[in-house]
């Protein structure tokens, strides 16, 4: 983020949104209803908080 000055959650949404994009992956990229998702909560100084895999809580 501090190479880009974007916010953090704006970086994370661009670049999962474009990595999946150009690797094809119309069904991902997002969070939104219908499309899958694997996902890491981090606290704000970046320390893993949960970790969600297949929509079931892994951490």
């Amino acid at each position: 983020a501090e190479l880009t000055g974007l916010p953090l959650n704006q970086l994370a949404k661009t670049t999962a949104f474009n990595q999946a994009r150009s690797l094809g992956l119309k069904d991902r990229g997002a969070i939104k209803e219908g499309l899958l998702a694997d996902l890491t909560l981090l606290s704000r100084d970046f320390a893993v908080e949960a970790v969600f895999v297949g929509g079931e809580r892994r951490v």
